[in-house]
Order: C-alpha cells, then structure tokens, then sequence
C-alpha cells in the first residue's frame, strides 16, 4: 500500500511536466506519463552511476553531467510544447550522443557499449513517426558500420586481447540489435492497432451521441409543437363547446313553451315528442358541460388536495338530487391526494350522480365511500345498492360508445364516466368497476400516496 501510495505521488509530479491540453486526452495522457517516466528512470540512473564513478579510476565524469542536464532540458521542452516526438527524439540522443564518447575510449568495435547504444534507438520505435524509427537504425547501424572499417583501417586493434575478430562482433551486435528492435516494432505496431481502434471507437460513440442529441432535439421541437396543438385544440373546442350551449338554451326554452301549449290541447302523442326533444337537448346540454369541465380540469396545476373538502363541496352541489331521492351518503376519512380539487370534484361529482340517477324503483340510494391504504396507494371505493351494470357492458364502461344502449344500465349518458377514467389516469392512478344487475355498483379508484 505505501509503495502504491508513494507511485500516486510521483504521478502527480510526473502530471507537472505534462501541459494541461495532454492531460484532458487519455491515450495521449498515458504515452505522455510513460516518457516521463523513461525520463525519471534515466536520470535516477545516472544520479546512482555518479557517486560509483567516483571510485574508478580514470573514469570520465562527462557523459554523466552530460547527460543529467540533458534529461532535465528535455523535460522542461516538453512541458513547454508537449510535443512526444520532439522530446522522444531528445531522450533517444541524449544517451547515443553520451555513449559515443565512452565506445571510442573503451574499445571501439569491441566495446559493451555498443549494446548500449543499440538500446537508444527503442524509444524512438515507442514514441515516434515512421521517419524517425528509420533515422536512428540508420544513425545506429551506420555507426557501427563506421567502427567496423575504422577497425580495418587502424594499425593498433583491440582484437588482440580478443579470441573472436571484428566481422564477429559486427554481426553479433547488429542481429541482436536487429532482434531487439524487430521485437519492440512488433509491439508498437500492435499497441498502434489498438490505439486506432480506440479511437474509431470513440468516434463511433461520438457519432453516435450526436445523432442521439439530434433525435433528442428534434423530439423536444415536436413536443412543443404537439402541445401548442393541443392547447389550440382545448381553446378551439372550449370556445366550439361554450357557443354549442347558447342555440340549445333557446332549442330548450321554446320545447317547453311548446309543451305548455300543448298541455292546454291534451294531445298525448304530441307531448310525449316534445319530451323526447327537451330530453334530447338535456344529454347534448351535459355533454358539452362535461367537455368543458374536462377542458378546465387539464388547465389546472397540480397541488395537494384533501378529498374530504371534495366530498363536501359534492354533497352541497348535489343537495337537491339527494333530498329528492332520499338518499344516505356515508364517507369515511379520506387522504390528502395529488391533482387539482375542479378534476376531483368532476370525478366525484360523476360517480356519485351515477348512484343517484340508476337507483331501483322504491329504493333509496344508499352510497358509501371508503378508504384503505395498500401497495404504497390509496384505494378509494365508491359502491351503491342501485340497479347495477349488465356483465356485457362491463368492459367498455369507461369508453366512448354508443349511449343508446348505455341508457339502460349504470353506465350513464355522455362522456362522465369516460372523463372519471381520464382524470384518475392524470394523476397516475387507476379506476375499475365490478357490479351485479339489482345488487349494485361498486368503483375503486387508486390513486399514489403523497
């Protein structure tokens, strides 16, 4: 732990010679942290060669200060310009440039040096282009290839002390070199491979975020204008619903008039057409209050609602319907729901007019509301003792249909109960229904717990 502790450190001072701009790019972060490091390893190297040259005698102090101050300057050019193939090419003739001096004095074809100087040309292969790869193996073989005619040409040799001659040491150095190399090359070209598939990758995902951010905004347009047409649509059909009620009052104030005329005759048959007129007029009259009621409700903004005021407020614009009937409505304590108290009191308002107007024949209606919390929602039920929805109309309750044969049933007239089902749905919540012919009428309502 402490010695990966103390590599974070030294990476954070590594990441001080690296410009900002390098930092922002992974892959070039992570090359750029290597040579770096080629730096640091370098120069801890020649830091701990400085004091053991002290020891041996006739030992050169050049290359080494050399190259410490050479490692430094190259650093802070990178840091400077943040250039790679700059400072690799630095780095790989900073040691060559030190080495050369040091094969001369210890000797010449046949130094271990030599191995040295054949390393250099390694970081050029991990960090630079094409062009540079080829200039060091070049400089390097070259350089060899100096000291092989040099070793020909001189009248002293070192071979003397050797049991192998020159041509030996030639090729043993160079097919080394060139195996080290080879092997390094194939590795830069396979971490070049994967670098390219990096970056075709995060160009695909690039793409592929941009198309997605397109599709985005283009669904975003959409949907403003989608709900500047609905908005149009609520004020047209608002406006269409309001101005709809005006010709009907007068349709409703002359068949009554009519009606009083024709009481005085006693004409039944005539009476009885008039009064299928005035009914007529009446559903078409509440079914453009309850398209604007719906209107209304989806205008409204969502706040907390307590549904026993909504109860309350039902109650008393139902008094009338209720005294008339005789009616018992009995409710228990009721929660605090998300919505707005209009669409409530619409939804309520619906159920319970339903109760009071499919009541039987000599039978008081007898509503009761009652709540329980369940799953993490209220269930709220609203059930009758009136005549009940037939099984075959179940289904199709809550839907837009024909209301010729819904007349006869719990279903009601116009789009009430449709309205109930939109309103619970509103809110993320749900209605059902389950009902027996003369035994009742049962509605649960769920709706989420604030």
């Amino acid at each position: 732990m402490r010695i990966q502790s103390a590599f974070r450190r030294a990476g954070k001072t590594i990441d001080w010679f690296i410009p900002l701009h390098i930092q922002t790019q992974h892959v070039l972060h992570r090359r750029a942290r290597l040579l770096m490091w080629i730096h640091v390893f370098i120069l801890v190297l020649c830091l701990l060669m400085l004091p053991t040259s002290i020891f041996i005698e006739d030992a050169s102090y050049f290359p080494i200060f050399f190259t410490i101050l050479s490692l430094t300057i190259s650093m802070f050019v990178f840091r400077r310009w943040g250039n790679i193939s700059l400072s690799s090419n630095i780095l790989t003739a900073i040691p060559a440039l030190a080495l050369i001096p040091l094969i001369f004095s210890s000797g010449g074809m046949y130094s271990d040096n030599l191995l040295w100087l054949y390393l250099c040309p390694l970081i050029a292969f991990l960090f630079t282009g094409k062009s540079s790869r080829i200039f060091w193996a070049v400089a390097v073989v070259g350089f060899h290839g100096y000291l092989f005619i040099l070793e020909f040409l001189s009248a002293t040799s070192y071979s003397e002390d050797t049991s192998e001659g020159a041509a030996y040491y030639f090729t043993s150095y160079l097919f080394l070199s060139l195996m080290i190399l080879g092997i390094v090359y194939i590795f830069k070209l396979e971490q070049d491979f994967v670098i390219k598939q990096l970056r075709q990758h995060k160009n695909t995902l690039t793409r592929q975020k941009e198309a997605i951010e397109q599709q985005a905004n283009q669904l975003r347009e959409q949907e403003q204008e989608l709900k500047k047409v609905n908005k149009d649509l609520e004020q047209f059909a608002y406006v269409a619903s309001h101005d709809l009620k005006e010709p009907l009052r007068t349709i409703s104030s002359f068949t009554k008039l009519i009606e009083q005329e024709l009481e005085k005759d006693g004409n039944e048959h005539t009476n009885e057409y008039v009064r299928f007129v005035r009914d007529g007029t009446d559903r078409m009259n509440k079914l453009i209050t309850d398209l604007l009621n719906d209107i209304k409700t989806k205008q409204k903004e969502e706040i907390e609602v307590n549904l026993n005021d909504v109860i309350l407020m039902v109650m008393n614009n139902l008094s009338a319907s209720v005294n008339e009937r005789n009616a018992t409505i009995n409710y228990d304590k009721l929660p605090v729901v998300k919505g707005n108290s209009t669409a409530y009191v619409q939804l309520f308002q619906n159920l319970i007019s339903n109760s009071l107007k499919f009541q039987k024949a000599d039978v008081p209606p007898n509503i009761h509301i009652i709540h329980a919390g369940i799953n993490g929602h209220h269930h709220i039920k609203v059930s009758d003792n009136g005549m009940g929805i037939p099984i075959e109309h179940l289904h199709n309750v809550f839907e837009f249909g024909d209301q010729g044969e819904k007349e006869k049933s719990h279903c009601g007239q116009g789009i009430g109960l449709a309205t109930c089902k939109k309103i619970v749905h509103r809110f993320g919540g749900d209605i059902s229904v389950a009902s027996e012919v003369n035994q009742g009428t049962e509605f649960t309502i769920k709706l989420p717990i604030v």
